[in-house]
């Protein structure tokens, strides 16, 4: 008499799933959903939204980094597991700009920055100090200048002995995406030609202004040079 045994059901993948691999998948899962996440939901992300994002990034990563080594026998396997979750991490930290910016997505608003820069101007040479610094970037605040007590004295010290505004002429704009030295985010720059009433030549004089979270714009920096240069 013949036995006749049942056949097995064919297996697609051989081998067993660990909880080493289960967890370093789901940690991997993790890390596309938070790219994922930062580049749909967060549009003209705030400096401190992209720093979060590569923190949780960091911690995705150390995940994966942490669990592979649980998948081969090795001595040691507590060590690798350290070093492999510290050397991804670190991987993350030190690709920080060039990760933020391949993730980010920069949006334009509708309103032209404009007339925010000759408004911000304008306060400034009215001597509306409050007034202006209402117009700076908060993200930025903190930095330079660092108060309001510290932007009413580079005022006092820098722009107001330099007097009325003779004459002001826009020559030129420049649009940017994450320059050098400023947080991730898109940026429009205009750069003018401007006469104060104490000098007989004029000086470059430029105003920076960033896309905001809510679509609208923002000014960021301001500068005078400190030199004189021919009005023509």
């Amino acid at each position: 008499m013949v036995e006749v045994r049942a056949r097995a059901p064919r297996r697609f993948v051989k081998g067993q799933i660990t909880i080493d691999i289960a967890i370093a998948f789901a940690f991997g899962v993790a890390f596309l959903c938070i790219m994922l996440t930062f580049a749909v939901f967060f549009p003209n992300p705030e400096p401190f939204q992209a720093r979060v994002f590569i923190t949780t990034l960091a911690l995705a990563a150390g995940g994966v980094g942490a669990m592979l080594p649980g998948s081969i026998e090795v001595r040691f396997k507590g060590v690798l597991r350290a070093g492999g979750a510290l050397a991804l991490m670190a991987l993350v930290y030190s690709q920080e700009p060039a990760i933020t910016r391949s993730a980010v997505t920069l949006i334009e608003p509708s309103a032209d920055a404009k007339p925010l820069a000759l408004s911000f101007v304008a306060d400034i040479d009215s001597g509306d100090v409050t007034g202006s610094w209402a117009e700076m970037d908060q993200e930025v605040i903190g930095k330079s200048p660092a108060d309001f007590e510290n932007w009413k004295t580079i005022y006092e010290n820098f722009r107001k002995p330099l007097g009325a505004v003779d004459s002001r002429v826009l020559v030129g704009t420049n649009r940017a995406e994450s320059p050098q030295g400023y947080p991730v985010g898109l940026y429009q720059s205009y750069l003018f030609r401007t006469r104060f009433h104490v000098d007989t030549q004029c000086r470059s004089e430029q105003v920076v202004l960033r896309a905001t979270q809510n679509k609208t714009w923002t000014v960021t920096s301001y500068q005078i040079s400190p030199t004189t240069i021919p009005c023509q």
